[in-house]
């Protein structure tokens, strides 16, 4: 019942408080009211903007047993045959297919999954919306990855997508996320095989955009042995980077690619050029997404905060510990410009407010910041399996309200365990809404105001003092 509980307030807290979706995401054509939404952006934008385009990932795992079910209650495929049904309309297909295909791989019925994904993606190719025949086909993409990942590189190739035109710009390219876990997969199998991968991402990016997060996952898993096709790697991505245009994510992808090199074997002096080639296009060709901004890093190592309302700011403060340990020539020179600089680390945790678009008040704009901080803090520690227990302690205490520390708590990984500073008593995630609870009205009745204490009002005065006790940008 606890379980049922905090899964409700998940979804409840995490989806209708914060007002808005991940940015590159377009409600109108999602297929099922969110939940196959999956863009690559850590910040989110308000919903209905015209900057926001689809794109979608393969979702998250169910029982198949479950889903049979479903599809006894809603045929679409025969599932002796597997002749496609016509009672459905084509999004509800789309729909059906895919949680067929989930299904079967995660409950290891490998044929069943192939001849799904296979289907999904020639339902997806007679679909007449743009939109809608992208996002099956790169599900299908994905989908066959898991179980033939040979065949899912070939087909990837065949997912419709239109690059903008001059002047024009889409959020990312719709392959992106198909690209990044077909990569994975297809180097599991076949890990000496980079120039397929390559020459692959080399035609994802003269036809769209390059997949620089996928190439980075590729990269890092490459052994000691394969530096000189790991370096080949970056320089392709290096060289589409540099002249990459018409993508609101360009450089937060870019990013991603360059924090992934501390643990690789490229060539050191080729990472410190494209450390140089980021900076410069910060610098002399930043992409402003429409909107208020805001948005913190925080050190983990000493809690302290650097908060943010330019986020070419903070994507220079998130890279500096890499320029530092690849470029000192340039990381000095920055140093010159801004000593603030020094205060950033190896280890850094990015919580972002997001951007607020449209007409607002500054109270408003300060109640949505609030609220898509919360979600990003509880992204972070779900996704801190690698963080000690005072880092991750420190995250959630971050929370300002009951409801938001209770899902907080809930997501700690569950090798984490708490400890109430006045009893020191040590506790396992099945008593973390307990502790959730009484951590939130100690807070609330001691004279310590916690760290998150500004509310919307002294935000909409003061924008770049959304947190007390952060260092304003």
């Amino acid at each position: 019942m606890k379980n049922i509980l905090i899964i409700f307030i998940v979804l409840f807290c995490g989806s209708q408080v914060a007002f808005g979706e991940k940015c590159g995401f377009q409600r109108d054509t999602d297929l099922s009211g969110g939940s196959y939404a999956s863009s690559t952006s850590s910040d989110q934008c308000s919903a209905g903007q015209s900057i926001l385009e689809a794109n979608y990932s393969f979702p998250n795992a169910q029982l198949l047993d479950e889903t049979m079910a479903f599809q006894a209650r809603n045929p679409l495929v025969d599932p002796t045959t597997f002749h496609l049904r016509q009672a459905l309309g084509s999004q509800d297909q789309l729909i059906n297919l895919v949680e067929m295909c989930r299904a079967s791989v995660s409950s290891n019925h490998p044929e069943m999954a192939k001849d799904v994904a296979l289907i999904l993606f020639r339902v997806a190719t007679a679909e007449r919306s743009p939109a809608l025949r992208a996002v099956g086909q790169k599900n299908a993409v994905t989908c066959l990855s898991y179980v033939d990942p040979v065949a899912a590189m070939e087909l990837l190739s065949k997912v419709s997508f239109q690059r903008p035109g001059r002047g024009q710009w889409l959020y990312e390219d719709p392959r992106y996320n198909a690209a990044e876990i077909t990569f994975v997969n297809f180097a599991k199998l076949n890990p000496f095989e980079v120039s397929i991968i390559a020459a692959k991402a080399r035609y994802l990016g003269k036809t769209g955009q390059y997949p620089y997060v996928g190439i980075a996952k590729v990269i890092r898993s490459l052994p000691r042995s394969l530096e000189k096709e790991a370096s080949a790697l970056l320089r392709d991505a290096l060289a589409f980077y540099a002249s990459e245009t018409g993508f609101y994510n360009r450089d937060e992808e870019f990013l991603r690619l360059l924090q992934s090199l501390n643990d690789s074997w490229v060539d050191k002096q080729l990472a410190a050029e494209a450390l140089a080639t980021f900076f410069r296009r910060l610098k002399n060709d930043p992409i402003h997404i429409p909107g208020d901004y805001y948005a913190e890093l925080q050190i983990d190592s000493s809690g302290k905060i650097l908060s943010f309302t330019d986020r070419n700011e903070a994507f220079l403060f998130q890279v500096f510990p890499m320029i530092q340990r690849f470029h000192p020539g340039l990381a000095a020179h920055l140093l010159q410009q801004d000593h603030r600089l020094e205060e950033t680390a190896d280890n850094m945790s990015y919580i972002s407010g997001g951007f607020v678009q449209g007409n607002h008040t500054p109270e408003e704009a300060a109640q949505r910041h609030l609220a898509w901080l919360q979600d990003s803090l509880v992204d972070r520690i779900q996704g801190c399996q690698d963080c000690n227990q005072q880092v991750v302690t420190r995250l959630v205490r971050h929370l300002t309200d009951l409801n938001s520390r209770v899902v907080g708590f809930s997501a700690t990984p569950s090798r984490v365990v708490h400890r109430i500073p006045s009893g020191r008593l040590t506790l396992t995630k099945s008593k973390l809404v307990q502790f959730a609870r009484q951590t939130f009205y100690h807070e609330q009745a001691s004279s310590e105001p916690t760290q998150l204490s500004r509310t919307p009002a002294s935000y909409a005065q003061n924008p770049r003092t959304l947190r007390k006790g952060s260092v304003a940008r």
